[in-house]
């Protein structure tokens, strides 16, 4: 499981992803987030937006939050979420 490829769609914000970022272990269990050292802000926006989406009931919260997100980081938010 990844939670973000490269070349594929955003789904909160505007563009495709240049992006690879997954849980890994090392060799002795212990557990981390792998990003190579190179998460854009449009990732980090991206996984953001999604912890917002699940943690939050009211649409109108979730929109605050995220556009306040993107206004931080710089970054466009899509004007429609895309499924799937």
């Amino acid at each position: 499981m990844s939670y973000i490829r490269a070349n594929s769609k955003y789904k909160y914000v505007e563009g495709t992803s240049k992006d690879y970022v997954f849980p890994a272990s090392d060799e002795k269990g212990n557990k981390y987030i792998e990003d190579y050292g190179k998460l854009s802000k449009e990732g980090l926006c991206e996984i953001l937006c999604r912890m917002i989406d699940r943690q939050y009931e009211h649409q109108f919260e979730k929109k605050y939050f995220m556009q306040q997100l993107a206004n931080k980081l710089g970054v466009n938010l899509r004007d429609e979420r895309l499924v799937g």
